[in-house]
Parts: structure tokens; C-alpha cells; sequence
């Protein structure tokens, strides 16, 4: 969503809300319906064009014949001053939660015989500087937490993947700001080489964080690790508050869980330390429907695999390894192109690799083939002991939503992940 979106939905907040009855305006109207006579009103208490004490201000004016439109045309762009003001340099998630706080000065005034109406909006200075704390506060946390990166890494590249929920989902834009937010604080340290999350790189260390809101705040937690190691490093992590990204306390995503798939943390180490970590080069958290992705899988040991594409309501699709292909890897294996596509019901989609060591056995799923679907889904008990998991969880928007393109073949290609044979083939 754009900032002027952003701001024009907070405008019908404040549309609706109730605020304090304006002084009553001296003088009356003429008689005779077709003439209005000059009203004295004080404009600067019922619309004020600066600051008052304790209080930011911004003052709109708009035209009309319709009083309530007019009013509230006049509020918009009042509201619009107030974010361009107030919203200097921050993203978008932070606008919008700043804009939050935001209320109407009074109802506004409308002047009928010019068809002329003004209106301000205005923010607690009070608010406006605990949020602002809040994420100075923020920020030196992120600094801190770059500094440990920077530490650990030296000159090794380093990328920056954005958090998910602690279910293991997206956390979609949120995740965005802040992965950007920490990629920037780690542009600063001059030994610090960073490569783009949509990059490949398999000797890269890699970031992960996650975000666990609860009713005292977010707490996020960070871990580094490089592709081959079967274990990962703890980072410094920090909490902050639910508003300063407008995070609900019981937040977890849209997608399949780790509680239902049996992982922790996205994964599932495998016997003798097998590690398995799948990504999608160029989305970080969200796609577009029709758009090519070329997931890419890594092992630290060789393994055979399985991949499966998770709904949120558990739908589960094999598909990889296609027919007649060898299921065995040794490090980095690209899965081949695939076209994203939304799912049927909203949700995130997820990735789930199953990686069995070399010469093991598949018991409940040997011999599968994608594409298929999986009766029932995909469940703990379909890995065999011996398997590590891995995951990659994304948003796919719908083709002609937002900033995504409008795509002509959509339907067709929607039918064909829609009426998938059923497995095994």
C-alpha cells in the first residue's frame, strides 16, 4: 500500500470520530431561502492554522455544496499535511501507526453561501514524542544488533533475510521495514559486505530473525548461520511495542505452522547433523501471482528430497522431484522454475523440504512424485526419523492487486494447481 493510501484510510477513522461541538457562530441566516447572509465565525478556534499548546495542527480548506463532503475533503487534506509533517523519514508501517493518534480538531466549518468549508486534525505532542522515543529506542537496538553481525561476519558476505511470526509465517510487511531497517544500520560498518536477500550466495552468513508478539510487546530474537553448519549462533535480541509497527498481541501469521508441521523455528535438524535450508531468490516475503520463482535448495550433507507446497488450511502439493528425475543432492540444487500462484483460500504459501540422508528410506512416501496432492496433508509422521526439514514461507498477492501485474492466463493457471491428481502417482 501506497503512503497516500495509508493516509486516506486513516482518514475514515477520523471521519467517524467524535469530537468536541464547535462554538456557536454569531449572527443568523436570512429568511428569504435563497440568500444566506455573512456569518462571524472565529476560524482559527474552529479550524486553527497553527500549533496549539500541546498539540501538532494542520488545517485543510476545500470547496463543495455538499457541507459533510466538503468537511471532509478539507479534513483529508489536513490529514495529508499532518503526515507529510510528521511522517518525514520513516516507512510506511511507522506513517501509519503514527497516523493512528491522529483526531479531528472540532467538526470542522462549512460556509454555504460560498460553498467554502475548512477543517484540522492534530496530534498529542505527548504521543508524538513517546512514539518517536519509542523508536529512537528502536533503532539503537537494530544499531546493536548490527554491530554483533558485523562482528561475528568480518569480511565473510553476509544477507540479511526478513523476519517471520514465530510460527514459522511471513510477517510481510513488518518483517520488510525491519529486515531493511537492520540491512541499512549494516551498511554502516565498513568491513561489513552485504549481499541482497534475492542474491544468490552459498558461502554467505546469513541473518535470521523472528518476531513473537505477546501482550508486553514484541520480542525478536536473531540467529546467524551459514548454509553448510548444522548449527546456528545466537544474536542480541531486544523487545519493542506492539504499536510502533501496529502489531496485534496475538499476531502469528497466515500460513501452516511449525506447530502442525513439527518444527521449531522453521526446521527440523536430521541424524547426524543433516541441515536443510531452502530460499527463493528475488521475493523476500512476498510475490506476485504469474511471477517465475526458482526456489534453491541446500544440504550439508548429501540427501534426497521431497518438496511440498503448504496451504494454511494444510492442503498439501508435491512438487519435487518431478517424474523419472534423481532425487539426490549434494550442496546446492536449483528446484527449476515455477509459477507462483495465490492460493484458493488466503493464506501464505510454505515450502517444505524433506531431506532423507543418502541411502536412507522413505517409508510412508518412497517412490512419490510431484505433482501431486497429499490426502489429508502433510503431516509429522510422512518424514522418516532420520529426515531434517527445511522451509521458505512467502505471501503470493493475486494477479492485478496492489503493485502486482494484471496477468491474461491467470484462470488457467489457477485450475491446474486447483484439480491436482492425488498421490501417489
Amino acid at each position: 500500500m501506497k503512503a497516500q493510501g495509508l493516509l486516506s484510510v486513516m482518514l475514515l477513522g477520523l471521519i467517524g470520530c467524535p469530537s468536541k461541538k464547535p462554538p456557536e457562530a454569531s449572527g443568523s441566516p436570512s429568511e428569504n431561502p435563497g440568500v444566506t447572509e455573512k456569518l462571524t465565525v472565529d476560524l482559527e478556534a474552529l479550524c486553527p492554522t497553527a500549533d496549539v499548546a500541546g498539540y501538532q495542527v494542520r488545517r485543510g480548506e476545500a470547496s463543495g455544496v455538499n457541507a459533510g463532503e466538503a468537511i471532509a475533503a478539507a479534513r483529508e487534506q489536513a490529514l495529508q499535511s499532518l503526515g507529510r509533517h510528521v511522517c518525514t523519514g520513516v516507512s510506511e508501517l511507522r506513517c501509519a501507526a503514527i497516523l493512528r493518534h491522529v483526531k479531528p480538531w472540532r467538526e470542522g466549518w462549512f460556509d454555504p453561501a460560498g460553498g467554502w468549508a475548512c477543517a484540522s486534525v492534530s496530534i498529542d505532542r505527548r504521543e508524538l514524542d513517546s512514539l518517536e522515543q519509542d523508536a529512537a529506542v528502536f533503532e539503537s537496538n537494530l544499531r546493536n544488533l548490527a554491530a554483533a553481525v558485523a562482528e561475528r561476519t568480518g569480511r565473510t558476505p553476509v544477507q540479511v533475510k526478513a523476519p517471520t511470526w514465530a510460527s514459522g509465517c511471513s510477517s510481510g510487511g513488518v518483517g520488510q521495514a525491519i529486515s531493511a531497517g537492520l540491512f541499512n544500520q549494516l551498511a554502516s560498518f565498513p568491513d561489513v559486505r552485504l549481499m541482497p536477500s534475492e542474491d544468490r550466495a552459498d558461502r554467505a552468513m546469513r541473518v535470521s530473525m523472528e518476531l513473537a508478539p505477546g501482550r508486553g510487546g514484541v520480542a525478536l530474537t536473531a540467529a546467524i548461520a551459514r548454509p553448510t553448519e548444522s548449527t546456528v549462533a545466537p544474536l542480541p535480541g531486544f523487545n519493542f511495542p506492539l504499536d510502533l509497527f501496529e502489531i496485534d498481541a496475538d499476531e502469528r501469521g497466515q500460513c501452516r505452522g511449525d506447530r502442525e508441521l513439527g518444527l521449531s523455528n522453521g526446521e527440523r535438524l536430521g541424524e547426524g547433523g543433516l541441515r536443510v535450508m531452502v530460499e527463493v531468490p528475488g521475493v523476500d516475503g512476498e510475490a506476485c501471482e504469474g511471477q517465475d520463482v526458482e526456489p534453491v535448495v541446500r544440504v550439508n550433507r548429501p540427501a534426497d528430497l521431497q518438496v511440498y507446497s503448504v496451504a494454511k488450511d494444510g492442503r498439501s502439493l508435491l512438487v519435487w522431484p518431478p517424474p523419472g528425475f534423481d532425487s539426490r543432492v549434494e550442496g546446492t540444487l536449483s528446484l527449476g522454475t515455477m509459477t507462483a500462484i495465490a492460493q484458493p483460500q488466503t493464506g501464505d504459501e510454505r515450502l517444505v523440504v524433506v531431506a532423507l540422508p543418502s541411502g536412507g528410506r522413505w517409508e510412508k512416501t518412497d517412490g512419490w512424485h510431484g505433482f501431486c496432492e497429499v490426502a489429508g496433508g502433510l503431516q509429522p509422521e510422512y518424514y522418516p526419523k532420520s529426515a531434517a526439514v527445511g522451509t521458505a514461507t512467502f505471501t503470493v498477492n493475486r494477479s492485478g492487486t496492489g503493485d502486482c501485474p494484471a496477468v491474461p492466463n491467470i484462470e488457467a493457471l489457477r485450475d491446474k494447481v486447483v484439480l491436482p491428481p492425488a498421490c501417489p502417482l
